[in-house]
């Protein structure tokens, strides 16, 4: 078993375990053969309590005590991690392009993407750093709390519908904007997804697309728009999981996939495809900027490719959201009076 990486702030990462450790014993015992879910049981355990773990670090034995902890695990990453292994969010310098990635959408979402951007006391966040543009990363994202959804939506619009819900025996709810809501300035937007964004990522990217405030690029999203129930059958009977009603974004469009449907889910404006190999690289690259710590284990044989891994679907937003950030400032000086335009700074 090898670390990716320590959660930051968990109790692995205080204990000064590192990406590419390899565990091979839990409590002094080995795990030599054992399944996984069997080695998660060994390592949990109460709250405050301590297990140890020995970890093979290039070639010696280590040994470090974890207290056990509640773990939240956060939601909303930079691109890679600087060498004091705090996140890099800047993509580049000049202009200034931030990228975040959103994993999934659960209860501190919103939170979690408005202290980036806002810094936790209003300041010292993203756009008070000079941020002129943003890539927002819903890939791989299967979604989440569909309120979370809305609420980041309606950072970066002030009105506008974001989502209708419709049912086959209920009333049709639409969620605008909130007006009164914090809301970003504007800035060139970008927002990745590809065929493993679903759900609630399907309702940002979608909303942000309709409304005309961000640029969709990657692949086609899964195509998952459906609002569920779960039904309780006796104590023992097990669980009934009924659809109840759909989702639709603000153009109409259903975002669930149905049998023999063409249409579904959100369609990037600009393709860039990749394929499962291709996918697979991308989530190993990405594995690699977020590990704390990281180095190669020696005692596992390597199975990473000779060639670093590409992210063409990156690089291709970098490049199409400099183009943007360039032009928008173009226009911004061509507007001003002439005597203004001449005192602008360089950017």
């Amino acid at each position: 078993m090898v670390v990716s990486s320590p959660i930051e702030g968990g109790p692995a990462d205080n204990a000064g375990i590192d990406a590419g450790d390899v565990i091979i014993k839990v409590d002094g015992k080995s795990i030599a053969g054992i399944k996984i879910d069997d080695v998660v049981k060994r390592v949990s355990g109460p709250v405050g309590s301590a297990v140890v773990l020995t970890v093979d670090r290039d070639g010696q034995a280590i040994d470090f005590t974890l207290h056990r902890q509640q773990i939240v695990l956060p939601t909303v990453k930079g691109h890679d991690r600087n060498r004091n292994d705090t996140w890099n969010y800047f993509v580049s310098q000049n202009p200034k392009i931030a990228y975040l990635r959103v994993t999934q959408f659960d209860e501190n979402t919103f939170d979690e993407l408005k202290n980036a951007l806002m810094g936790p006391n209003g300041n010292n966040g993203l756009t008070s750093q000079g941020m002129q543009g943003l890539i927002l990363d819903l890939r791989f994202n299967p979604g989440g709390q569909l309120q979370q959804a809305i609420k980041v939506v309606n950072l970066f619009i002030k009105e506008g519908v974001i989502v209708t819900t419709r049912g086959r025996n209920s009333p049709e709810e639409i969620d605008k904007a909130n007006p009164s809501a914090i809301t970003l300035p504007y800035f060139p937007m970008i927002v990745l997804v590809n065929d493993h964004s679903a759900s609630a990522a399907e309702n940002v990217a979608g909303s942000l697309k309709d409304n005309h405030r961000a640029l969709v690029l990657g692949q086609r999203s899964f195509g998952k728009g459906s609002v569920q129930r779960v039904i309780q059958l006796g104590s023992d009977d097990g669980t009934l999981k009924i659809t109840v009603a759909h989702w639709y974004l603000p153009s109409g469009r259903l975002v669930s996939r149905k049998k023999d449907s063409k249409d579904w889910g959100v369609d990037p404006q600009i393709v860039v495809p990749v394929d499962e190999p291709g996918e697979r690289a991308i989530e190993d690259l990405m594995e690699r900027q977020e590990a704390i710590r990281y180095h190669a284990p020696a005692t596992v044989p390597s199975t990473q490719p000779t060639t670093a891994p590409s992210d063409p679907q990156f690089q291709q937003a970098l490049a199409t959201i400099v183009g943007l950030v360039i032009l928008d400032a173009n226009k911004h000086a061509t507007s001003l009076p002439s005597d203004a335009a001449t005192t602008m700074p360089a950017k």
